[in-house]
C-alpha cells in the first residue's frame, strides 16, 4: 500500500543503512530528500 502512495518508498528502506523505527519517519525521510535544494536564479533582464 505504501508503495502505491509514495512510489519509490520500498527500494529507499531497503537502500537505508539505519532503519526508522516508525513509518512516519520513514515518510520524513523519504519526502525530505525530495526537498527542492536552493538553486541560484537568473536575473530577469529590466
Amino acid at each position: 500500500m505504501a508503495e502505491r502512495c509514495f512510489p519509490g518508498i520500498s527500494q529507499f528502506y531497503a537502500e537505508m543503512p539505519a532503519k526508522p523505527v516508525t513509518f512516519l519517519q520513514l515518510l520524513w525521510a523519504f519526502e525530505g530528500r525530495k526537498a527542492a535544494r536552493p538553486t541560484r536564479r537568473k536575473q530577469r533582464s529590466r
